[in-house]
């Protein structure tokens, strides 16, 4: 019995608490959750590691070493956003929500897409290529 009592009173000194970052990625304009953005810890320029939202737009990091790192939220057809110098303070559940904006020619196109600024096939034209006179033709060199 003394034994059990030794060990139930050291036990929350045995189970020490773990380092992490967790958060919530949402929409700027709507808040709405983003599902499967992705989260990228870094430090010194380089990725640490990196993490998908789930369906709630929730993220977890877990057993990070404390310190001062950088916290990149994207998703596609989003503008990237960038916490720099984020305090992970050691033995906590550290908490950041970062909201990210859906891109400028996602906002024009109302979709996913990407812009080309012109259109590679013009339905309108019914003309294409060069004009040529009877001259250029007289004077074009003809293989034989």
């Amino acid at each position: 019995m003394k034994y059990l009592i030794t060990i139930l009173l050291l036990s929350p000194v045995l189970i020490s608490a773990q380092t992490s970052l967790q958060g919530k990625i949402t929409d700027l304009n709507s808040n709405s959750p983003i599902l499967f953005g992705t989260v990228a810890l870094m430090k010194d320029g380089n990725i640490i590691k990196g993490v998908e939202t789930d369906f709630d737009g929730y993220y977890y990091f877990s057993d990070i070493n404390p310190g001062i790192y950088d916290v990149e939220a994207s998703y596609v057809g989003y503008t990237k956003n960038r916490k720099v110098a984020v305090v992970i303070k050691k033995d906590q559940s550290n908490t950041l929500n970062i909201s990210i904006e859906q891109g400028q020619f996602d906002q024009v196109l109302g979709c996913g897409g990407y812009w080309y600024g012109r259109p590679l096939i013009e339905f309108d034209n019914t003309s294409t290529g060069a004009k040529f006179t009877s001259e250029d033709i007289r004077t074009m060199p003809i293989p034989r």
